[in-house]
């Protein structure tokens, strides 16, 4: 990850108990770096759960069910983080993966939708545990991919 960033660390280095991970520092805080850990371990769990949901639909909800938490977290806990270096987070973490151009794009597209899902329910004085309906709710403006993940047609799910 590009230390100008104000993200340090790498992603993958976060299991819990690993040494590395205390490295990790997110807008200055390493306490950011443990919440979206965790925070990714609910989405992915979250995710499998909609099981009427296709794969491509699943992994759209898991971005945006994760960084929807990741914001309204880091807003209820009164970290000093802004959503240009969680934007940064997500633009790393999909850099660190294999995946074609364009299922990177489609997951950071996705965090965005999630970003700005967590600041209004925060900002709105809902619960944290709206978050995953408010999302599926807006399951029809995050983005899929239809046919081949490399080549395929970005759709909307």
């Amino acid at each position: 990850m590009a230390p100008n960033t104000g993200v340090k660390g790498k992603w993958d280095d976060w299991v819990i108990g690993d040494e590395q991970g205390k490295e990790c520092t997110i807008g200055g805080n390493s306490g950011t770096c443990l919440v979206y850990f965790l925070n990714s371990r609910d989405a992915e769990s979250f995710a499998n759960s909609q099981t009427r949901l296709n794969a491509e639909q699943r992994n759209a909800v898991l971005h945006a069910y994760w960084f929807a938490l990741n914001r309204y977290d880091t807003l209820t806990l009164g970290y000093a983080i802004n959503e240009g270096n969680l934007r940064t987070f997500g633009r790393d973490h999909e850099g660190d993966w294999r995946d074609s151009y364009l299922d990177a794009a489609k997951d950071v597209a996705n965090n965005e939708i999630g970003i700005n899902i967590g600041r209004k329910v925060f900002e709105a004085g809902l619960s944290r545990d709206s978050l995953g309906a408010i999302v599926l709710s807006n399951l029809g403006q995050l983005n899929c991919i239809s046919g081949d993940i490399a080549y395929g047609t970005p759709t909307r799910c």
